[in-house]
């Protein structure tokens, strides 16, 4: 939500209200402390890899609905506490019907500083074990897109790296993401006035683990692309869309055999702001 200017023109009686813009300001996390919203996120991942020649493919989709909470806003970092109501994943391999009801209600706890940097994430300690597989703290530590240090202005650019340790199945990995933005100016979204930025994205991951007494190393890299929005006036991340493809090789031994199978996914993500 754009700061708005209002001019009176004398002449006519008319009295015009100029476009809101967002060109020329810096954007900053903010808000008032105790304000909530809602998100809806959704994601699908179709999975490709191709083992002894067969080739062999796992769609998997996931529901998300949370909110988000400031509980501080200070001069360098705000609080932000996200509350789940509802989460669904389909299609994961092996795990069959999944119940995600432990984690409602309970907190989730992000500290970042003004330009999304986090440098905190609390994640409740009473949750099963059989929640791993949601992996909040990645998954939040990467929710916030980064922000610009300067004021920004139509075709203004700028990167952000997140680097995360993560386990998937069995799989310790390091994952590096270099997203560069670009800011393309003013627009509606969710019903804010909002500053709509272009992201890229490269990707470059390795891990290895044990999975089933197998042993199992990985590595691979990616491109993404996509769209969201951000609140000026309000500082608040406003949602968007992303999509991206990785391509990875795991480097399997298994039952005496040494096996190299080729993996591709492709990723869609979409944040809305319903609340």
């Amino acid at each position: 939500m754009s700061i708005r200017t209002l001019v009176a023109i004398v002449g006519l009686g008319a009295l015009v209200a100029l476009p809101a813009t967002s060109m020329g300001q810096v954007l900053r996390y903010g808000g008032e402390p105790g304000e909530s919203h809602t998100y809806l996120r959704t994601q699908e991942d179709h999975v490709a890899q191709t083992v002894n020649g067969a080739e062999q493919k796992i769609d998997i989709e996931s529901y998300w609905r949370f909110t988000t909470t400031l509980r501080d806003v200070l001069d360098d970092h705000v609080t932000v506490e996200i509350v789940h109501d509802s989460v669904s994943m389909v299609g994961m391999p092996g795990a069959g019907e999944l119940d995600f009801s432990a984690l409602y209600g309970e907190p989730v706890v992000v500290t970042l500083g003004l330009r999304g940097e986090v440098s905190d994430i609390v994640v409740p300690d009473s949750l099963p074990a059989e929640l791993d597989r949601l992996d909040l703290e990645t998954t939040y530590r990467a929710f916030f897109p980064g922000l610009p240090e300067e004021e920004i202005s139509a075709g203004a650019t700028w990167t952000d790296t997140i680097s995360v340790q993560t386990n998937q199945n069995g799989i310790d990995m390091d994952v590096d993401r270099i997203s560069t933005y670009t800011a393309i100016g003013d627009a509606a979204f969710a019903g804010h006035d909002a500053v709509q930025i272009e992201v890229a994205s490269e990707i470059e991951l390795e891990g290895s683990g044990n999975q089933m007494g197998n042993e199992i190393s990985l590595s691979g890299g990616g491109t993404g692309s996509g769209t969201i929005y951000f609140d000026a006036s309000g500082g608040k991340f406003l949602g968007g869309s992303e999509s991206n493809e990785i391509k990875m090789d795991a480097f399997v031994v298994a039952g005496g055999q040494n096996l190299l199978i080729p993996i591709v996914q492709h990723r869609t993500e979409t944040i809305e702001l319903v609340e």
